[in-house]
């Protein structure tokens, strides 16, 4: 049987429950719309935040990412402690993707906006965590926003990347119709291959089908590199037979305006 509701928990005022009476949508005293979210016993040590906890909720609190909800702080109710989180007026991310006015290109640009946040989050040494339709948000004017980043030490990247991947076939899958040609290619990303940087080269690519200048999707770093180091080398070539040519030009050009010499007397003595 569901607990009922709490009216406050510290010093918010609670509106309504979210999900399963663990989390809530909260008035701090001055008004300021909140997200409280009930911390997990096991981040807890002797009735205190376990201090490999207390460190990366730290870190996670001074983020300074535009596409990351703040974290205010941890609010204690009795045993209970909770999380302290912004508010964010948006839309779920698959909600905001199944929109029939939404383009199936702004979409895969929006799924692009959503690798790219959650890079910039990675080299920042954060992963999320808990990469989910319920914690990733576009507001009106169509911006990512993440939140509820989880306050367990997770390490790998992957475990973020396999979340994401999930999270756009969801909101595909909830279109309809959907390009066949963009159904097709999000089911064959492979979430233990694919990193992220990988995906936004294979999104840009999926939203510029008949862009030249854009990266194809089948090129790796390495070969990046390679076609780099071998146009390098092109350029210094072409670069130092144009001065060859223009110098041997010159010189030719001299000879032409120069005075004819006259040879030296030769000495009889």
């Amino acid at each position: 049987m569901p607990l009922a509701t709490p009216q406050r928990i510290g010093a918010y005022r609670i509106l309504r429950a979210l999900a399963r009476q663990k989390s809530f949508v909260a008035d701090d005293e001055a008004g300021r719309r909140v997200v409280i979210k009930l911390l997990d016993p096991d981040c807890l040590l002797d009735d205190q935040l376990h201090p490999s906890i207390h460190d990366r909720l730290a870190r996670v609190r001074e983020l300074a990412q535009a596409s990351v909800a703040n974290l205010y702080g941890v609010e204690r109710d009795l045993d209970l402690v909770f999380m302290v989180w912004e508010y964010v007026h948006a839309m779920s991310f698959v909600e905001y993707a199944s929109s029939p006015d939404l383009s199936d290109v702004d979409l895969i640009k929006l799924m692009r906006e959503l690798a790219l946040a959650v890079e910039s989050l990675h080299a920042r040494g954060i992963v999320h965590g808990a990469i989910h339709d319920g914690n990733v948000f576009v507001d009106s004017d169509g911006r990512i926003h993440l939140t509820d980043i989880s306050p367990l030490l997770y390490h790998d990247p992957a475990v973020d990347e396999r979340a994401v991947i999930e999270l756009m076939r969801e909101a595909a899958r909830a279109r309809t119709p959907l390009s066949g040609a963009i159904a097709q290619s999000l089911e064959a990303l492979d979430g233990q291959q694919t990193n992220l940087r990988e995906l936004t080269d294979h999104l840009a690519a999926l939203a510029k089908p008949d862009d030249p200048a854009r990266i194809a999707i089948d090129e790796r770093p390495g070969r990046l590199r390679l076609r780099t180091i071998v146009m390098a080398l092109v350029i210094a070539i072409v670069g130092i037979a144009s001065v060859f040519i223009v110098r041997s030009y010159i010189l030719a050009q001299l000879r032409k305006s120069a005075p004819p010499s006259v040879a030296p007397p030769i000495s009889t003595r």
